[in-house]
Parts: C-alpha cells; sequence; structure tokens
C-alpha cells in the first residue's frame, strides 16, 4: 500500500510541475506578445506622424489643410482631410502588423510629379523588431518623437528648387522571407517598384533608433538636380 501511495505522491507533483512550467511558459509568450503590440503601437503612431510631417513640411498640400497636433514633447502637423488621414491610416496598419511577425523590409513614403506620377523622393524607413530583446516603451516612444521632430526641421529648412505640383503615396514593402504575409488588396502595397534612377539618386540619412526590439533607419533618396 505505501509504494502505491507514493506512486500516486509522484505522478502527482510531476503533473502539477508541467502544469506550472506550462503556466510559465504561457506568461512569458503572453508578456512577449503584449510587448510586441506596444512597440508595434508606438510604430505606427511614428510612422502616421511622420506621414503627415513630411507632406507639411514639402508643402503637398495648402498649409491650410493642416492642424497641430502634440506628439510627445513636440508639436506636429495633421491633415484635416479624413480621405488622406485613411490612406495613411490604413497603409501603416498594414505595415504594422507585418512587422510585427517580421514580416516588413521597409515603409517607404514616395513624392511623385503630380501630373506624371514620376517619383521624385523617397523616404524609406526600414524597421526590423526583435522580439527577444527588452525595450523601455517610454524611451522609444520619445527617440520616434524626437526623430520626428528631427526630420521635420531638416526639410523645413532644405531648399527643394522646383516646386512644382506634387502627390505622394505610402508603400509597404514585404520582406522576401515573409513575402506571404503582403495583403493582396491595397494598391499601395507593393515589393519595390517607383525607385528612382540609379544614375540619378543622391541617398541620405535622416535618422536612426535602436531602442531594444526596435531598429529603424530613415534614408532619403532624392533626384539629383
Amino acid at each position: 500500500m505505501g509504494g502505491h501511495r507514493t506512486g500516486q505522491l509522484h505522478r502527482s507533483a510531476g503533473r502539477k510541475r508541467k502544469k506550472s512550467q506550462s503556466s510559465n511558459w504561457s506568461s512569458i509568450v503572453f508578456g512577449i506578445m503584449e510587448k510586441t503590440k506596444s512597440v508595434t503601437q508606438l510604430m505606427e503612431q511614428f510612422l502616421t506622424y511622420i506621414c503627415h510631417e513630411i507632406a507639411f513640411r514639402l508643402k503637398i498640400h495648402p498649409p491650410e489643410y493642416y492642424h497641430s497636433k502634440r506628439y510627445g514633447q513636440h508639436s506636429v502637423h495633421e491633415n484635416r482631410n479624413l480621405q488622406i488621414q485613411n490612406y495613411i491610416n490604413d497603409s501603416v496598419e498594414a505595415a504594422g502588423k507585418m512587422l510585427a511577425v517580421g514580416g516588413l523590409e521597409s515603409f517607404v513614403f514616395v513624392v511623385t510629379d503630380s501630373e506624371t506620377s514620376v517619383p521624385i523622393e523617397r523616404y524609406i524607413f526600414h524597421a526590423t523588431l526583435f522580439t527577444e530583446r527588452s525595450t523601455n516603451t517610454r524611451d522609444l516612444g520619445d527617440k520616434l518623437s524626437d526623430l520626428v521632430a528631427k526630420i521635420g526641421w531638416e526639410l523645413g529648412h532644405t531648399t527643394v528648387g522646383n516646386r512644382r505640383e506634387r502627390n505622394f503615396k505610402c508603400l509597404v514593402v514585404a520582406s522576401s522571407s515573409k513575402s506571404g504575409y503582403m495583403p493582396q488588396n491595397g494598391s499601395w502595397i507593393t515589393c519595390g517598384h517607383m525607385e528612382l534612377p540609379e544614375s540619378r539618386k543622391e541617398i541620405f540619412s535622416l535618422g536612426q533608433v535602436d531602442c531594444g526590439m526596435v531598429d529603424l533607419k530613415v534614408l532619403l533618396h532624392r533626384n539629383a538636380s
């Protein structure tokens, strides 16, 4: 009898350990998912504000289209037009979903000629998410808002020679290894068209954020004048 009871106790203890290990693993996975969600939301917020700010600084639309908003410690500009807001929001949401699963190669804000649709400038946001790292979300939020202010200031002090009528497109570029995650029902989804001619392309670095889970590099590709 004693041996039988001892066997039952060992089996019971084993089940409790497995249950405890399973619970701990579930907690870890849930924690990673929650942190990934928070970081992705911060990146989506950043991309949304930077799209509006670039359009404002480049005078793609008249100043009266915009109103000021607070982003971190800085004042930024947002277009009041709901159609433009929805277009940017939908594009950024797609980029955020792909970033969360490791499928985003870059998000690109392309400035085009209004008459010909030929690309003039490409603002390229290379973003990579490292779920195994830890991140202070407040620190990340501050760095992203500072980067919006820095890019806005630089564009506001850059002289563009030919101020012809322009438009913009938001492109979501999938990494080749995760191309299956790329939605097919959005005209702004692409794997690399609207490039600039290599022979006339100038490349500038506009900034970088390396904050634990996020590695973000911002480049400007511009047609040489």
